[in-house]
């Protein structure tokens, strides 16, 4: 299994219609968002605008899942639904898609060479958790919104702080223990490559 810890500093900030946008990890090494040749790519953006309209993804699976704010979607000639925090939308990324409201998002896309699914858990101060890893998925990335965690997986020890990305590749462990140092929110985005 590989383990590697993101920070701040290495996620890519870029300006998009309705606000910015920060791409925290992109798959395979050396594609790029713009040139729509990924796998798949996690991403967190702010909706600035109270009317947004999303950039088309013609090919993609998208998941979005709010984390603050609150923001009314539309998918034309689909659905649409009001999503606060933490809730999730699963929606084909060639839709017609836009929002009212402003928010915080966490983003996984996916091509047809990938497949995933977003959960999350908030642990309180000084409380662990132990979390069933479904190996059958190729990666497991966890993002740390708030607070800070000791993850112990295999006899190894990660401290993770907030806003840190942990990546875990090539998943052989079905178990990994976390500890919050403080109030923690951890969202959770499983990958398999298809």
């Amino acid at each position: 299994m590989d383990v590697n810890i993101l920070s701040e500093k290495a996620f890519q900030t870029s300006q998009w219609s309705g606000g910015t946008t920060r791409e925290l990890f992109i798959y395979p090494t050396g594609t790029e968002y713009k040139k729509r040749d990924f796998d798949f790519r996690i991403s967190s953006a702010s909706i600035n605008s109270m009317i947004s309209d999303f950039t088309p993804l013609n090919g993609f699976s998208r998941k979005l899942m709010i984390l603050d704010g609150e923001i009314f979607i539309n998918h034309e000639n689909h659905h649409s639904k009001i999503m606060k925090k933490f809730d999730i939308d699963e929606f084909d990324g060639g839709w017609k898609t836009s929002s009212v409201g402003k928010c915080k998002d966490f983003n996984l896309i996916t091509s047809k060479k990938a497949d995933g699914k977003l959960s999350y858990e908030i642990i309180e101060k000084n409380q662990s958790l132990n979390i069933d890893i479904e190996t059958d998925n190729n990666w497991l990335l966890i993002f740390i919104k708030s607070g800070n965690i000791t993850l112990t997986l295999q006899r190894q020890t990660f401290n993770v702080l907030q806003n840190n990305l942990l990546i875990l590749n090539n998943l052989t462990s079905n178990k990994i223990k976390v500890f919050a140092n403080d109030n923690s929110e951890l969202i959770f985005a499983y990958v398999k490559l298809v």
